[in-house]
């Protein structure tokens, strides 16, 4: 097993080195780090749109990466990196869930990113990152929907974000399929693993104060989600 304390020395050097001029914009794990709520990650999550794939692509492969397709057609692509312990996932044009059977639009992602220092569990990344807002943030994990994602909204969730902006796109993106997965999150949500899972996460105690929080932030979720099917 890799070694976290040595994959993200990594980590933190290649996103100082990183091409921001790409345009790439951080998603996943290590997007929460601009949030203070960083926590490890097994890779590093990035969107690019296709006409920055070639530049990028050539960029790790002069730095030793290699690449292997997670799922591929002419137009579209998702791609996995790998070097030493650090694994790159490059999502272009597009991040799908396949059971919600969506593509959320790589352009909506990146659009108003936060630039940020990152500050990771275990040092400073000291070049500025693009990182993607909260709202994209929000409907990723959403749309994924699973509990460890709904845990990173939750340790994420005193952050300012448009509900408005975030429901607005599902309403765009809205199919039977989304729906009902959507639906199943809110459900999945209610589940006390997930509340207990969420406290553990910010090594918090099961008191009032913390529950209003999460009262809170079921709220704020299903605000996010569309009545219904369309």
């Amino acid at each position: 097993m890799t070694d976290p304390l040595t994959r993200e020395r990594e980590v933190i050097a290649l996103l100082e080195e990183w091409p921001w001029e790409s345009g790439s914009t951080v998603i996943g794990g290590y997007a929460l780090a601009a949030y203070g709520a960083a926590r490890y990650s097994e890779d590093i999550d990035l969107t690019l749109s296709s006409s920055a794939r070639p530049s990028v692509t050539a960029w790790l492969e002069e730095r030793g990466f290699r690449a292997r397709a997670r799922r591929a057609n002419p137009l579209h692509s998702a791609l996995r990196y790998d070097r030493s312990d650090v694994t790159i996932d490059l999502l272009v044009d597009f991040v799908m869930d396949r059971e919600a059977k969506v593509e959320v639009p790589e352009r909506w992602i990146a659009a108003r990113p936060r630039i940020a220092q990152l500050i990771l569990r275990t040092g400073r990344v000291r070049a500025p990152v693009r990182v993607a807002r909260p709202e994209a943030l929000w409907a990723l994990k959403l749309q994924s929907g699973r509990p460890g994602d709904l845990t990173d909204l939750f340790a994420i969730a005193e952050e300012p974000v448009d509900a408005e902006e975030v429901l607005e796109l599902f309403r765009l993106l809205m199919s039977p399929s989304l729906a009902a997965k959507l639906q199943k999150v809110l459900v999945l949500l209610e589940s006390p693993k997930v509340y207990a899972d969420s406290r553990s996460r910010l090594g918090a105690r099961d008191d009032p104060k913390l529950r209003d929080r999460w009262t809170r932030f079921l709220r704020r979720a299903a605000s996010m989600v569309p009545p219904g099917s369309p």
